[in-house]
């Protein structure tokens, strides 16, 4: 009995994934110090997972999520949230990108390799002009 393997989804003792991701102030643990909840909410501290589970933005509680961590994720931030934290720039390239997609909407390729690399922080799309 004690030698039944447990699944792990993140470190043990593992600090919360927002506040490593936008830097901030302090690095808050973790609400499962455990690692073994599949949940992604119990991977962000009581700060950040409070305002994930209200359907709020993680930095700044006020706002609605404007763009999430991932499809399906509860966790999100707010567009002026996101202006400030990685530029305006970042912020029009993403809109930009989205304006692309939706007027694909129905249409995919072949191949996912043929889809742009994307991800939250990097808001280029491997395209120098998508409008």
């Amino acid at each position: 009995m004690g030698n039944e393997r447990v699944k792990r989804y993140r470190m043990p003792g593992s600090a919360c994934t927002m506040c490593k991701m936008w830097d901030g102030p302090e690095l808050r643990p973790a609400v499962d110090q455990e690692g073994t909840s599949p949940l992604e909410v119990d991977g962000l501290c009581v700060v950040h997972r409070a305002r994930a589970t209200e359907g709020a933005c993680i930095l700044c509680g006020r706002g609605r999520p404007w763009v999430l961590m991932r499809p399906g994720s509860r966790v999100g931030v707010c567009k002026p949230c996101y202006v400030e934290q990685e530029g305006k720039e970042q912020a029009e390239d993403l809109e930009r990108y989205w304006k692309a997609l939706s007027q694909c909407a129905g249409f995919w390729p072949a191949s996912p390799a043929i889809l742009p690399e994307f991800c939250l922080g990097d808001a280029t799309s491997g395209q120098d002009d998508v409008s």
